[in-house]
């Protein structure tokens, strides 16, 4: 056999597990779907109790928390680093599922490599999403839990806006990078 060539033996013992574990979906009843978005809305604070003083939020929600509530925009998900997502993922789904009293929320591995979710069955929206950070993160605490800093989040930003293939996050990247420039004008920031 030539070396480079793929054999039917080959295609045969591919592992397709790892292919379909994000396409795994759970038959979710009313009842299942009545307790969940009677309790949805506890999600949040839910998560933030699981963060340990290892990792550091990031994102919108890291944002809001450092503005005043005037410059809020709702956060649909918390974006954390970890050095251990899969782990941390997992201990975030275990605590969700018991403050729920049952199966509702489901780990799987995000687009990025290195980056792992925790799904609803409900609504398959992903609440929270644990990524290993690729260098060293700025971070300041605040109420016990470490938020990425305000001028890394802008760098970041401004990062992304130069970055023609992120365009589909240029408006609400734009948005952020307003919001945080009106915050340090009104502190005095240059």
């Amino acid at each position: 056999m030539r070396k480079g060539l793929i054999t039917q033996k080959d295609i045969l013992n591919v592992n397709f597990g790892s292919l379909l574990m994000p396409l795994r979906k759970k038959k979710v009843s009313l009842r299942h779907s009545e307790r969940f978005h009677k309790k949805k809305n506890h999600i949040m604070p839910w998560i933030m109790q699981t963060i340990g003083p290892d990792e550091i939020v990031y994102g919108s929600y890291a944002v809001n928390k450092q503005l005043p509530n005037w410059l809020d925009v709702p956060a649909n998900d918390i974006d954390v680093f970890s050095y251990t997502p899969k782990k941390d993922a997992e201990q975030a789904e275990r605590h969700l599922d018991s403050k729920f009293g049952g199966d509702y929320f489901y780990v799987k591995r995000a687009r990025h490599p290195s980056t792992w979710r925790v799904v609803a069955h409900a609504n398959g929206k992903a609440y929270v999403d644990f990524t290993r950070p690729e260098n060293c993160v700025p971070h300041r605490t605040i109420d016990g839990k470490n938020y990425i800093t305000l001028p890394y989040a802008k760098q970041h930003i401004e990062e992304t806006l130069q970055d023609p293939f992120a365009w589909y996050r240029h408006d609400r990247d734009r948005d952020t990078l307003h919001r945080i420039i009106l915050h340090q004008k009104r502190r005095g920031y240059r």
